[in-house]
């Protein structure tokens, strides 16, 4: 019988009349652009990898030495 009566209080929607501060959005755009940024930068440094791998696999001068 708890069960759902606990179901019943979670699964029910209810209006909160919430306030959401204008400084959350900021947050949240901060949070995404790092995360891309992060991103780029874990495909670059794997690519990169990658890329010297091969490189000295088939013998070419990596990019990185003279």
């Amino acid at each position: 019988m708890s069960y759902i009566f606990t179901a019943l209080i979670l699964f029910i929607p209810v209006n909160a009349y919430a306030y959401i501060d204008p400084s959350t959005g900021s947050i949240v755009l901060q949070f995404l652009i790092a995360g891309l940024v992060t991103g780029l930068f874990v495909v670059k440094q794997f690519w990169f990898n990658i890329k010297s791998m091969f490189q000295r696999i088939f013998g070419a001068k990596p990019d990185n030495e003279p």
